[in-house]
């Protein structure tokens, strides 16, 4: 991706078929590097068009994908480079936890990305919103019969 957003020849790349999560990702990753993004075809040969704007700067993160794979910490470097470095990481997020009523008191200063069955990012506006929701929920949250709802981490 970033040797065609960094290449002046080429100004549309179409990627190869991929299921809705693998997309809902490209869309981010897009968005992130400055791109128009939009999918086609129906499933399973649906794909996602990157376009470059006209006269829009394009926007290289510091930290490829590629590059934090190789790390050790790459879930965090990773995460922190998709989606900045006001996030959340809840992890054992099951489908009947509501991320939107845990949140609540910041209501319309975050996003939600759910990237699996578990885990999902919660990406603030302001760091101190971030920093606010990370001391409330602590480590995370229990059920009322003790077993772990979620786990909360601060993406670095």
């Amino acid at each position: 991706l970033a040797a065609f957003v960094r290449d002046p020849k080429r100004s549309v790349l179409d990627l190869r078929p991929m299921g809705r999560r693998h997309r809902a990702v490209v869309h981010e990753l897009g968005r992130r590097y400055g791109l128009e993004t939009q999918s086609f075809d129906r499933e399973p040969n649906r794909y996602t068009r990157l376009e470059k704007k006209p006269n829009a700067p394009i926007q290289v993160p510091r930290v490829l994908l590629s590059q934090a794979a190789k790390d050790p910490d790459a879930l965090n470097k990773s995460l922190a480079t998709l989606w900045g470095r006001n996030a959340l990481l809840f992890r054992g997020v099951g489908r009947d936890v509501s991320l939107d009523r845990v949140l609540s008191d910041w209501a319309g200063r975050f996003t939600l990305h759910r990237l699996d069955g578990e885990h999902v990012i919660a990406s603030f506006d302001r760091p101190e919103d971030q920093r606010k929701a990370a001391e409330e929920l602590g480590g995370g949250r229990r059920g009322a019969g003790g077993s772990v709802l979620f786990r909360v981490e601060v993406v670095t």
